[in-house]
């Protein structure tokens, strides 16, 4: 999938919000679980924010001291 691969990353890379429409089987949510591999990797203060969330929430992962990639 060319496409829509391509307007993943283009919209991961400019901070664009994203659609995703189709029939099912398509490849919507395949494509939404993989938008975390091409993000870039949180800055520090980013980092600090979502590690504070995923404490407060309870699902921090164990053993990692702060979450390093979008969630």
């Amino acid at each position: 999938q060319p496409r829509p691969r391509q307007a993943l990353e283009v919209a991961a890379a400019g901070g664009h919000h994203l659609l995703f429409s189709g029939p099912p089987g398509a490849g919507k949510t395949m494509l939404a679980e993989r938008l975390s591999s091409v993000l870039p990797p949180l800055t520090r203060q980013e980092s600090l924010e979502v590690t504070a969330i995923h404490s407060v929430a309870g699902i921090l992962p164990p053993g990692e001291p702060l979450v390093s990639r979008a969630p």
